[in-house]
């Protein structure tokens, strides 16, 4: 118990001390509080730390500043990536990826005398897309568009099951005059 003793002694006596005035003006061994008085050398002795701990202040709000400054400078570019990402579908592909290429079967060349065109498109463009294509390829305007998404064919090789791609296609009506050249006639 004699170990615990001495503690208790310290203690006692460092409350002692710093409740007591200090004797001689001089600062006491614990913290320099308010109520002590200190000589003209110790203040000499803390101004240079009180400023020194004044432009540490100072330089550590310039790097926080700094730091805001570059963190709006990430957000405003990160804007503007989203900005561009909002382009449409045409303007990331070009109009040769949304017209993947001309359908010639029986049905589509019939359509082809009352000014109607069959395409294979990309599944994710929409009509406005195929629209721009349109007139970016072959210089038309289309009156009329009709889409329409195919699931992919139940297949199978001999136990192999599977399916065939999905695709969609797209009816394009033309103006009355205008005409595509799909076929090269020989």
């Amino acid at each position: 118990m004699g170990l615990f003793n001495r503690f208790k002694k310290k203690k006692a006596s460092l409350t002692s001390n710093s409740q007591s005035p200090s004797i001689g003006g001089g600062a006491s061994t614990s913290k320099i509080d308010k109520k002590t008085t200190l000589r003209p050398a110790d203040k000499k002795f803390l101004r240079p730390i009180e400023q020194s701990a004044k432009t540490l202040v100072t330089k550590s709000k310039l790097k926080v500043d700094q730091e805001k400054q570059i963190v709006t400078k990430q957000k405003e570019e990160k804007n503007k990536t989203v900005q561009k990402k909002e382009k449409t579908y045409l303007e990331e592909k070009q109009a040769g990826k949304i017209l993947i290429k001309p359908l010639i079967t029986e049905k589509a060349t019939n359509l082809g005398q009352i000014n109607k065109y069959a395409f294979v498109v990309s599944r994710r463009a929409t009509r406005n897309d195929i629209k721009r294509a349109i007139e970016e390829v072959y210089h038309f305007s289309p009156i009329k568009i009709n889409t329409l998404n195919y699931k992919g064919k139940q297949i199978r090789y001999g136990r192999q099951s599977g399916r065939t791609k999905k695709w969609k296609k797209a009816i394009i009506t033309l103006a009355k005059g205008d005409r595509i050249e799909l076929y090269e006639h020989q």
